[in-house]
């Protein structure tokens, strides 16, 4: 027999060619000749580890698995591997177990051919799961690009500890799950990284020739670190329009080059680096958004802006070119000195140029001695431009029932959405609408949820943020539609008693003088908060003068005493009226203690709760405003046996009341009248009449108590 027909046999045995009585090929040892696994003896179980000799070639077809037990590998050895699979037949390199995440691995693919052979190495839709290493490019030159890739369940998804211009391209791959998802001299395209240890672990940049580091339109989310130092202290990355959200730290970097990133919700930081360029990135949400090294000599953070993060920045040492960003609205601190030394953060935006401000912002030497100085000027404080804060819709600063009148105003319309469409409370970019507000406000204000409509779910959103304040708002400068002063008013019983519920109705308004034009009206009715329940407050606009298609908002400050209300139309009409606009519901507290008045009848025992209201706005359905005044109103609390009986078919008017009261009855056991103070006190008392004088009395409220055989009378006068 010729010794080529002998190795020919060898071949074939040691590659296991042929269908098992499980239709499955086992192969082992080594390629010779140019060789291909096809779709029709897949799959392909690997009992021991394949080795592609030099100058030939493996080639794996669409649709084959290639199953490995445990510990083996394929290396090529000078040779070359294609396994590009189809997006409808992509191949899977995998471990041949029923339990793959308790078992051992398999090593992976390796090329251990030497530094100066050139081999090919072309992976196309395809998944390289539980290996130790899935590809391991070692140091040779050669073709080397990955497309259409999953890695996942491997201690290391690709490596590539090459030097000089040997580098690995990967194009539109998915890493899920590894140890490590990529490492080394590599760079990244349109790639995902997604719970790794590490996403892109060492990345190394070789600066002129843009080999190796580059991470371009990636995205690294639910990462323990997105990408950056394992063991490689001289890591460089260059990263553009990717995006690293939710992980524990974004990088931890030596050199890092980044333009148009979002960094958003990293648990640590977001980026540690010591030298680079960072500009036109977004830093949102972050522990801390960018952490300069100890001598950062070499570090430009620069044209950035720095939002909403616990800290800003943190700066660890001098050096750093820190300018040019928006570095606004971080919630703790927007930044930090973590060095003795003095740091510039001169031109800089904190969208305030009070450096008091600026300075309670800052956490330095005038926070802890034993650091350095920041020293700042502003170089503008609008740096933001026109922000929207979803819920201010009156842009005045303030989440409140106002910011429901614009809001009514312009519902119904569209425009634009928000460039980030967000609804969590912090600046926002907003391209303007076409339409204004009177005051020159811009509708997109009203936009609340920023999805290009103003509808009820705007008013969700200001719900949700109700109470909230920021420092990039305009002073509330109302435009009056008249001279005029409205009255607004309340009209409630006169007397109370603890537990009862208690309707208020609002009014505004008289007959002889009308309001005309109404549109929608916001204000607080204050109240003693200790006597009443809180958590009772409502409102009730069924019989509104307004109309009934209204949206409104009011919100409950029981420990302030205070109930905050708005409401107004959505059809752009204005409406003529006088009378109630709104009836305010609450339940009186169940342990006010009441106190026993200082002479007159020792069973009778009140107090008194006063109604008042303030922060009146009233806009019409042009949107200028009306004036409107209030005056406030007592309204007495007396035990529930003073209430019981009471004679309904009395009436005492004028009230007010200059000097005579006149009192009409039908009543034939009327006792005597008295008049009291509102500490309970008798001031005056009389006989049955059908008037009295108060001209002895100075200007004030009183309580005029007549007392029948059937019950007591009690009912509140002011003399003026």
């Amino acid at each position: 027999m010729s010794s080529r027909i002998l190795h020919a046999l060898v071949l074939l045995f040691s590659l296991g060619l042929g269908f098992s009585s499980f239709a499955q090929t086992q192969v082992s040892g080594g390629i010779f000749t140019p060789t291909t696994w096809t779709l029709a003896e897949s799959p392909y179980i690997v009992t021991g580890n394949v080795v592609v000799f030099p100058d030939n070639s493996l080639t794996i077809e669409p649709g084959v698995e290639v199953r490995f037990q445990s510990g083996t590998e394929l290396e090529l050895r000078s040779g070359s591997l294609f396994a590009n699979g189809t997006a409808q037949d992509p191949i899977t390199l995998t471990l041949d177990s029923d339990t793959p995440n308790n078992d051992p691995k398999w090593l992976g693919i390796v090329n251990t051919s030497p530094q100066t052979d050139s081999i090919g190495i072309e992976l196309d839709h395809i998944t390289i799961e539980y290996a130790e290493i899935g590809v391991d490019y070692g140091t040779s030159f050669g073709y080397r690009t990955i497309s259409n890739a999953t890695f996942q369940f491997n201690d290391t998804g690709t490596y590539d500890g090459g030097l000089g211009y040997n580098w690995v391209s990967v194009y539109n791959s998915n890493f899920f799950d590894n140890t490590y998802g990529m490492r080394g001299r590599m760079s990244a395209f349109d790639c995902v990284y997604e719970n790794n240890e590490i996403g892109f672990a060492d990345p190394l940049y070789f600066n002129g020739s843009q080999a190796g580091g580059e991470i371009v339109n990636c995205t690294f989310e639910n990462n323990d670190m997105a990408f950056g130092y394992l063991s490689s202290i001289i890591t460089f990355a260059r990263v553009e329009n990717s995006t690293v959200l939710n992980n524990n730290i974004g990088t931890l970097i030596y050199t890092l080059e980044a333009t148009n990133s979002t960094f958003e919700n990293n648990t640590e930081y977001a980026v540690q680096a010591s030298k680079g360029t960072t500009t036109g990135c977004t830093f949102r949400e972050n522990g801390i958004g960018f952490v300069t090294s100890i001598f950062p000599s070499q570090l430009n953070v620069v044209g950035n802006r720095f939002e909403e993060n616990t800290y800003g920045l943190r700066i660890d040492g001098p050096g750093a070119n820190v300018s040019d960003n928006i570095i606004c609205f971080n919630t703790e601190y927007d930044a930090i000195l973590n060095t003795p030394d003095f740091v510039s953060l001169t031109n800089n935006c904190w969208c305030t140029n009070d450096e008091d401000i600026i300075r309670t912002h800052i956490f330095d030497a005038f926070d802890d001695v034993n650091l350095g100085i920041a020293t700042f000027i502003p170089f503008t404080i609008d740096c933001l431009g026109n922000i929207v804060f979803p819920g201010d819709a009156d842009n005045n600063g303030l989440a409140t029932a106002t910011d429901i009148l614009p809001i009514g105003l312009a519902y119904g319309s569209t425009g634009p959405a928000r460039i980030d469409d967000g609804t969590s409370w912090g600046g926002q970019e907003s391209p303007d609408w076409t339409n204004n507000f009177p005051s020159g406000l811009n509708y997109k204000y009203s936009d609340t949820n920023g999805d290009g409509i103003i509808d009820e779910s705007d008013v969700s959103t200001l719900d949700a943020h109700y109470g909230q304040s920021h420092e990039n708002g305009d002073p509330f400068d109302p435009v009056f539609e008249s001279t005029n002063v409205f009255e607004l008013y309340l009209e409630a019983p006169d007397t109370i008693a603890p537990s009862e519920m208690v309707s208020v109705d609002v009014m505004l308004g008289f007959s002889d003088l009308p309001v005309n034009d109404l549109y929608g009206i916001a204000f607080a009715l204050t109240y003693d908060g200790n006597l009443v329940e809180e958590g009772t407050f409502g409102i009730d606009l069924s019989d509104s003068w307004l109309g009934n298609d209204l949206i409104e908002t009011s919100h409950e400050f029981n420990t302030d005493g205070r109930f905050e209300v708005g409401f107004v139309r959505t059809d752009q009409l204005g409406q003529t009226g006088f009378g109630k606009i709104a009836t305010i519901n609450f339940v009186m507290g169940e342990d006010i203690i009441l106190f026993q008045e200082n002479g007159g009848s020792p069973n009778f025992i009140m107090d008194e709760l006063e109604l008042s209201i303030d922060g009146i706005v009233a806009m019409t359905s042009s949107g200028s405003y009306l004036k409107v005044e209030n005056e406030p109103l007592d309204i007495l609390i007396t035990d529930t046996d003073e209430m019981v009986n009471q004679p309904l078919d009395i009436q005492i008017y004028p009230n007010p009341t200059r000097d005579i009261l006149h009192i009409v009855h039908s009543i034939s056991d009327m006792e005597q009248i008295q008049v009291l103070n509102t500490q309970g006190q008798i001031l005056e008392q009389w006989a049955p009449q059908n008037q009295i004088s108060m001209k002895n009395l100075e200007d004030g409220i009183y309580i005029i108590r007549i007392q029948t055989g059937n019950g007591t009378f009690v009912k509140r006068i002011l003399k003026k």
